[in-house]
């Protein structure tokens, strides 16, 4: 049995506002808000049952669908056990996300992008949409679990943030994963800002040099900086259950 430590962060560009929202121990942010102070983490009893995703928000009511969609995974949370549920949850979210934007006459103007893990004991369902990323730390190697990220390694370049498909614009399928997670592995969910600012070899040695997943987050968001959007991300640490 694994029992997890997570974290999350979220820096807000200061030029273009906090468009990203986050799932962290059942609490999202506001619609509106500034980001958080440092990296809060949390130790979770060993095999609980975890939610834990990312929203990247696009268009001028960016930071709007990236709260719908977070607010959704809030009140879903507890039916989530696989990636087949995920898929459900993202019809919805696309779903609400669309309406929203044609009530208020802005087709077009708000979408998001997510990536989402559910973990029950030890397995794994992930599902990603857009350009959200996911990461897998596992024996010193960092391996892409995400469709954007798996994508960029057959190109050299990767895709740009707010590019390709997103909630509430396109309605098609997340790219699902499953697996096992074994202790020592750290998965990280991040928007597409973060891993846009800060190449593999840098977020795989943030990630073994520190001593906690805090550390880490904090590391990156440092790295990444300001200028070039908000960053949101939740990293989760396994350890093998005392």
């Amino acid at each position: 049995m694994i029992q997890l430590t997570a974290a999350c962060v979220s820096s807000v560009d200061e030029a273009k506002g906090n468009t990203s929202n986050l799932l962290f121990s059942g609490q999202i942010l506001p619609e509106r808000n500034a980001g958080l102070n440092g990296a809060p983490s949390v130790k979770l009893e060993p095999g609980a049952s975890t939610v834990a995703a990312v929203f990247d928000g696009m268009g001028s009511e960016g930071r709007k669908a990236a709260y719908l969609a977070a607010s959704a995974f809030r009140s879903g949370g507890s039916g989530l056990h696989s990636t087949e549920d995920m898929e459900s949850l993202y019809t919805k979210i696309h779903n609400d996300i669309a309406a929203a934007a044609a009530v208020a006459e802005d087709i077009g103007t708000m979408s998001a992008a997510a990536v989402a893990a559910v973990v029950e004991g030890d397995a794994l369902s992930l599902a990603s949409l857009g350009a959200c990323r996911a990461y897998l730390l596992r024996d010193k190697a960092l391996y892409r679990l995400s469709r954007a990220s798996a994508d960029a390694a057959a190109q050299s370049v990767p895709p740009y943030p707010g590019e390709g498909p997103a909630l509430g614009v396109n309605a098609v399928a997340p790219f699902t994963v499953k697996g096992t997670l074994l202790p020592g592995d750290q998965l990280l969910l991040c928007t597409g800002w973060l891993s846009a600012a800060v190449d593999e070899r840098e977020i795989l040695n943030a990630m073994l040099e520190s001593t906690a997943p805090g550390n880490a987050l904090q590391r990156l968001a440092r790295r990444a900086g300001a200028g070039r959007g908000d960053i949101a991300a939740v990293l989760l640490k396994a350890e093998a259950a005392e």
